[in-house]
């Protein structure tokens, strides 16, 4: 017969439980900007200045495809210590690294990347300017762990295109290479990245602006902005930056830009130009780029 009596102890692992229900019920209103700092700098590519250098699509050359291992792998041979990369959806939703909704542009194949299996492109397709790998998401973290870099990760494809497994499959990619730390989720769509939020808290988010009015938006709920040159003023990105939010300058191939952003204040710059930048910022004083480097090539890793 069972006793009408909780045995001691019984009450408080009781009253533990009741609280965290309470706390996983409040947690879908409970915004993450309230209780983490907002700033974790990625890594300084020159850091006399506490300035990180973003290889935009890695580092493509005449012989390197954007979006693809080898470009990635010279984008650290030429001084970034972060890689921006683009993120497209496959038919059977996993996740191509590439920047456009078709492979026309940038692979030996034609058509919607959509309209194709991860597995179909990987086999039948490969990069046109130097016959490479069309990689996952899952294979360039692995090579980005292996170098030792911070990725900025654009999220292509509006929020209708997108599912809860979609979502948790890019959170459990960077998660499961223990890049949480070193990863910025970047793109257009609020809705995207404050649902990659809610899945892992710890993941920075950052907007993409264009105008004042974009900036007044986003900052409001993202943990940064990807702001153009035009934009970045002293007092703009002082005011972020107090405000606890990552600021990197957009994509950029001209010196004035960047020395408005680094004068600006901002955290960093995406640029397709590293060669060039490491020249213009040896000229500025005694902060370097580092002169390149051969890098063994590195084994894939699975596929996502």
């Amino acid at each position: 017969m069972l006793s009408g009596r909780r045995p001691a102890g019984t009450a408080a692992v009781v009253a533990m439980l009741l609280c965290l229900l309470v706390t996983a019920a409040a947690w879908p209103q409970h915004s993450a900007r309230a209780d983490r700092p907002r700033r974790a700098q990625l890594v300084a590519a020159d850091p006399a200045a506490g300035f990180a250098i973003v290889g935009h699509r890695g580092y493509p050359a005449r012989d390197v495809t954007e979006n693809t291992v080898p470009s990635f792998r010279r984008a650290v041979r030429y001084g970034a210590t972060a890689v921006e990369l683009d993120v497209q959806l496959t038919r059977d939703g996993r996740l191509l690294v590439m920047h456009d909704p078709t492979l026309d542009r940038t692979t030996t194949c034609r058509g919607r990347v959509a309209a194709r299996t991860l597995a179909a492109i990987q086999q039948r397709c490969r990069g046109r300017r130097g016959h490479e790998l069309v990689p996952s998401l899952g294979q360039v973290l692995g090579l980005v762990v292996r170098l030792g870099t911070d990725v900025v990760v654009d999220v292509k494809r509006p929020p209708a295109s997108w599912s809860p497994a979609r979502y948790h499959r890019l959170v459990d990619a960077i998660r499961s290479r223990g890049l949480v730390d070193r990863t910025v989720v970047l793109g257009f769509h609020r809705a995207n990245l404050e649902a990659i939020r809610h899945i892992e808290p710890g993941l920075r988010v950052q907007g993409i602006a264009s105008t004042p009015a974009d900036v007044a938006r986003i900052r409001t709920w993202a943990d940064g902005l990807n702001l153009p040159a035009s934009l970045a003023t002293p007092e703009l990105v002082g005011g972020l930056r107090d405000q606890g939010l990552l600021v990197l300058g957009r994509k950029t191939s001209l010196a004035r830009d960047w020395s408005v952003l680094r004068e600006s204040g901002a955290d960093g710059l995406l640029t397709d130009s590293l060669a060039s930048y490491g020249t213009w910022v040896a000229r500025q004083g005694p902060a370097t780029s580092p002169t390149p480097t051969p890098t063994p090539t590195p084994t894939p890793s699975p596929a996502v």
